[in-house]
């Protein structure tokens, strides 16, 4: 799919939805992203011991990563508010870190991603809706 989904590509995804593989379905794409931005949040907290496990009160950032993994669970499962959500709060968190002064550059681009995977995830999972109806 391209950056914006043409109303060809959402119906060529929607028609061989069932024999499409794994990384050709929108919303693993989504899924995906969320794993790997997840993993690298985890690896950023927690320096080189990615399994370091701390007993007690989790801190905020690992609270965002148990987010993330949960929508990503519901968006497996095609459900359209989780796209959406994840979206909206993903964004969200960039809007925060600019304002905060991290590097715009990153963020304007993991930002960008995230939209356009939703988006594109989003389409399809509503004209798949619209199929079963």
């Amino acid at each position: 799919m391209s950056w914006i989904p043409t109303k060809n590509e959402i119906e060529k995804e929607v028609k061989n939805y069932e024999t499409l593989s794994f990384l050709n379905k929108s919303k693993n794409g989504v899924v995906i992203f969320i794993l790997i931005v997840s993993s690298i949040s985890l690896f950023l907290m927690n320096g080189i011991d990615i399994f370091y496990i701390t007993i007690g009160i989790f801190n905020i950032e690992n609270y965002g990563i148990i987010f993330n993994l949960v929508l990503a669970v519901f968006i497996y499962l095609n459900y359209r508010w989780a796209i959406a959500l994840f979206a909206v709060v993903y964004l969200i968190d960039k809007a925060l870190m600019i304002s905060m002064g991290a590097s715009p550059v990153s963020s304007i681009i993991f930002g960008a991603l995230a939209a356009t995977l939703s988006y594109n995830a989003f389409c399809v999972a509503t004209e798949l809706k619209k199929r079963v109806m």
